[in-house]
């Protein structure tokens, strides 16, 4: 879990990641979407550290993400509670 998480939980959290970063490896990634609630983890087939010859898959990753929010009413925000 993650410090501080608690006031995030609902909050719905993308991470992007590429499966050829040499920067980053694509464990952290996948620890860091274990431990964090409401999260969706993205793998980019053949993306390095920068998504140079990937931005419309980045792009369409981040417009489908954002297209299953829920509605907000007044004084609440209701996301959809996944995990990939």
């Amino acid at each position: 879990k993650l410090i501080g998480d608690e006031k995030l939980e609902s909050v719905p959290k993308l991470i992007v990641h590429g499966s050829h970063d040499a920067v980053v490896p694509v464990q952290h990634a996948s620890d860091l979407a274990a431990c964090a609630s409401n999260a969706r983890l993205c793998i980019v087939s053949g993306m390095d550290h920068t998504p140079d010859m990937h931005w419309t898959d980045v792009f369409n990753l981040f417009a489908d993400f954002l297209s299953h929010k829920q509605s907000v009413l007044p004084g609440k925000l209701h996301y959809p509670l996944w995990r990939c």
